[in-house]
């Protein structure tokens, strides 16, 4: 009677998923928050199970995609989301996702999301689908683009997946590992893994849904969904199709009298594959072209606002000035009525500091680099008596963020200044550079390259918010 194969889902999966429905509207405003966030705007897109094809529906409507690519082994499903995805081009691809491949697409996707799906896939010791998803996902993902994933977590629908395992052995005497079939792990747990196939994590939510409290469905609501999701682990180890409705029957009934508790554990990522290669492009003090002087003025106009003080509210005290030849008479017209405190931020820094552009072939159009550092040659302030090369600006557009390119930057900088003739010759012996206390950012980025906080002067930028010096030691 018992066959152990792939889980399917039944038709009546998209009737009656009303739970992963609901739970979907969450997902989506996940979805378009984050790529709100980053001003995204991506044209091919794919969903990885589409089940009842109203996520694709919605998805599809509001992104407005040249090509949508729709994934699963059901051809139902398929044929569902296919006529309810209303975009240009929608294109069906009958495939198990551990083995869809990048020639399945005619162009690298820019997003990939997938909800209520990936927990099918075991990760365990004779089993690594998941992780073998998570990987070919990878593969085919352009550089730069989104991944979303909705995924169950630890515990969820245990009670209902216990109920389930006690009836199926009692009733057919048959063992069953759910492991074999379903992988629920920690919210930490699936972070690790993403990390490991090479995506850098964006973002995470995750929540619980009780009965009567967070839940946005009723018991009985669960009950009929997981009788055509979760249910499927049983179902499919029982060949006979009328001994199959025989389980469900019995296992609703069982849910009727004994009423087991609603319990979910849900989880949200938003990754992003990272740049194999970034480009760099260094302008030495005093050699910056117009047109590398107005793609710089624009950038630092575009990330203005997230600076502490912002740059176009900036004095020359704030920008350092003291500490250089002074490029601008501050009681001068010239600084309080021609020039915006960008442009002179940026003019000080095209005349004063060596300046690092950040490009990639990927995004030839733009025009404006993605990323910059800038660096001048100064007495340390945290080691008096020793020179240094002092950060003053490291930057990445909100864009182009986690791809890997601030580290990028700051570890070219570092490599530069112990390779390079000019620097040793100057007998740097420390990089040095500073931040906002609130900037956790920043100080991750520089702690992981190695650098120290050596001072912090407090409430320097306003009430609680300190600046704090950071230290890379050379020799």
């Amino acid at each position: 009677m018992f066959e152990k194969k792939h889980i399917t889902f039944p038709k009546d999966y998209v009737y009656k998923s009303y739970v992963q429905g609901k739970q979907n509207q969450k997902f989506k405003e996940f979805i378009y928050r984050n790529l709100k966030e980053f001003s995204y705007s991506p044209k091919i897109i794919v969903e990885l199970g589409v089940g009842d094809g109203t996520l694709a529906e919605t998805i599809a409507k509001a992104l407005q995609p040249k090509i949508f690519y729709i994934v699963d082994l059901n051809d139902f499903f398929l044929k569902v989301s296919e006529k309810k995805t209303k975009t240009k081009q929608v294109i069906p691809i009958k495939k198990e996702l551990t083995e869809i491949e990048p020639q399945d697409f005619k162009k690298p996707p820019e997003m990939v999301f997938t909800s209520n799906t990936l927990h099918w896939l075991p990760l365990n010791e004779k089993d690594d689908s998941w992780l073998k998803c998570a990987k070919r996902i990878y593969e085919i993902l352009i550089e730069g683009g989104f991944f979303f994933v909705h995924q169950g977590l630890k515990w969820t629908y245990f009670p209902l997946y216990d109920l389930a395992k006690e009836l199926f052995e009692r009733k057919y005497g048959t063992k069953i590992n759910l492991s074999d079939y379903l992988y629920y792990p920690l919210c930490r747990e699936a972070v690790e893994n993403f990390k490991q196939v090479g995506y850098k994590v964006v973002s995470t939510e995750d929540f619980y849904e009780f009965e009567g409290f967070s839940a946005p469905y009723s018991k009985d609501e669960l009950y009929k969904s997981f009788s055509v999701a979760g249910l499927n682990v049983f179902k499919c180890q029982i060949k006979d199709k009328r001994e199959q409705k025989k389980f469900v029957k019995d296992f609703l009934l069982l849910c009727k009298t004994i009423k087991p508790p609603s319990f979910s554990h849900r989880g949200f990522f938003c990754l992003r594959k990272p740049l194999k290669e970034v480009k760099f492009k260094i302008i030495q003090p005093g050699n910056m072209s117009e047109k590398e002087y107005r793609a710089l003025t624009n950038f630092l106009e575009e990330v203005s606002g997230e600076f502490i003080p912002p740059l176009n509210v900036r004095t020359p005290d704030d920008m350092d000035l003291r500490f250089s030849e002074t490029l601008i008479d501050s009681t001068s017209e010239n600084f309080s009525t021609k020039k915006s405190s960008v442009e002179i931020y940026a003019e000080v820094l095209a005349k004063r500091y060596w300046n690092i552009f950040a490009y990639t072939e990927l995004f030839s159009e733009e025009k404006t680099p993605f990323g910059i550092i800038s660096f001048t040659i100064k007495n340390s302030y945290s080691y008096p008596g020793r020179k240094s090369v002092y950060i003053s600006t490291i930057a990445v557009r909100k864009k182009y963020r986690f791809l890997s390119i601030a580290e990028r930057l700051l570890g070219f900088v570092i490599d530069l200044v112990k390779d390079s003739a000019e620097f040793k010759n100057a007998k740097i012996s420390v990089i040095e550079t500073r931040t906002w206390s609130t900037n956790q950012a920043s100080k991750t980025l520089f702690k992981k390259a190695g650098f120290s906080n050596t001072l912090v002067l407090q409430n320097h930028r306003g009430e609680g918010i300190d600046t704090e010096y950071y230290c890379y030691i050379l020799t």
